[in-house]
């Protein structure tokens, strides 16, 4: 989608090396919306091709990866779609939305990654230059790549650069582009000229390492996408050990907690065990945590007692729970708000993975029909799950 544009992007890092330049700031305070609404602004210079290629976008995504939202690899694929961009003040809610799927993404074990242009810039990279890119740059992590006709539209690359970076996200698993290997660095990061040299062919070579300086701030987005802290949650978590119980029951935590709980507890720390018993969290903040079960092979229990999630908040999460390959083991919702509908949700999550063990459903206010429909569930599945509730416990082994 930029990528037409972000050779002229590129030439312009060139000429402002030794300048100091912001990246991409003024999307920061757009609200989070859906892939429609976020590309809504470009309707009138698009037209019908917008609503092609956001259909295009969204039929390639039906089933999202590494805790991302349908819309959020959809606006990743809109991306490598390659259609020219206009006004940038146009792109600020879709830059929202791609930016908040990109900084889900883990960085990738690639740590070498190469660039083509299709022109000589070596005599602006001299040996021991540190310079910042400011634009949303494509690499690759196959240098093969560089050698296919169709990159660069077939121009000839003419210099090469070979990027040895920490701080590359893989976009391959949600791409128009699936065999592009396609490395996409943040806006922001700096980067030193280790060297360069000469192919005999006449292709010019340019080696650069990213260094650590106060530019690498900005290539965490949270502070940008949300300005939302809570210092006594984020001392708690970080304090944690790696890999454990993350206790975090009674602290009056909301739904904006939950982003930080996700990040640092889930992501970062990687906790096996969460409670959130008794905070203030509703549907929205269990649409949150959520994201984060698809393609995480360590969290095991989630504890969500006296939360008001209500239906709504089952369904979010027991889609998330809803996958054979994930470890999750127990789930506990006591007090939840939840009545025979959220049963429903449960029994398919049930049919789905048949790895959970326990489920706790004590204080709920279903009736003989909803506990019918998870007692059948559980006795014509493969399962050897426990379900307390209030009344009684069924033990189907």
């Amino acid at each position: 989608m930029f990528n037409n544009v972000e050779q002229s992007e590129f030439d312009k890092n060139v000429h402002e090396t030794k300048q100091n330049f912001q990246p991409i700031y003024c999307y920061e305070q757009e609200p989070l919306v859906s892939l429609e609404e976020a590309c809504q602004p470009l309707e009138n210079m698009l037209g019908t091709e917008l609503s092609l290629y956001i259909n295009v976008a969204k039929l390639n995504s039906k089933e999202p990866k590494q805790g991302l939202t349908q819309d959020e690899p959809a606006s990743i694929y809109l991306y490598t779609m390659e259609w020219n961009q206009s006004q940038n003040s146009l792109y600020y809610k879709y830059l929202k939305l791609l930016f908040t799927a990109l900084f889900k993404l883990p960085y990738t074990e690639q740590h070498t990654v190469w660039r083509g242009v299709a022109k000589d810039v070596s005599e602006h990279y001299r040996e021991g230059d540190e310079l910042t890119w400011r634009s949303l740059t494509s690499a690759t992590s196959s240098i093969d790549v560089l050698q296919s006709p169709m990159y660069l539209d077939r121009e000839k690359v003419q210099t090469i650069f070979v990027i040895e970076t920490k701080h590359g996200k893989s976009i391959q698993a949600h791409s128009h582009l699936v065999n592009d290997n396609e490395i996409l660095l943040l806006p922001g990061i700096v980067l030193k000229v280790i060297g360069s040299s000469t192919k005999t062919d006449g292709i010019h070579i340019i080696h650069l390492r990213d260094v650590e300086s106060f530019d690498s701030l900005i290539l965490n987005p949270i502070p940008q996408l949300n300005q939302y802290r809570n210092p006594r949650l984020e001392e708690v978590i970080r304090a944690s050990e790696m890999r454990s119980k993350l206790s975090l029951e009674s602290m009056n935590l909301n739904d904006q907690d939950m982003e930080i709980v996700v990040k640092l507890g889930i992501v970062e720390k990687q906790c096996m065990i969460l409670n959130l018993t008794d905070n203030a969290i509703t549907s929205v903040g269990a649409s949150i945590l959520s994201q984060v079960f698809l393609d995480n092979q360590t969290f095991k229990s989630l504890i969500l007692d006296r939360n008001r999630i209500l239906d709504a908040g089952v369904e979010f999460i027991a889609r998330g729970l809803a996958n054979a390959n994930l470890c999750f083991r127990t789930l506990y919702l006591d007090s939840v708000g939840m009545s025979d509908t959220s049963c429903e949700y449960l029994a398919e999550m049930i049919r789905r993975n048949h790895g959970i063990i326990y489920l706790w459903l004590n204080n709920i206010e279903i009736s003989d029909r909803g506990v019918q429909v998870l007692f059948e569930t559980i006795k014509s599945c493969d399962c050897g799950i426990v379900m307390i509730t209030s009344h009684c416990l069924f033990s189907i082994g």
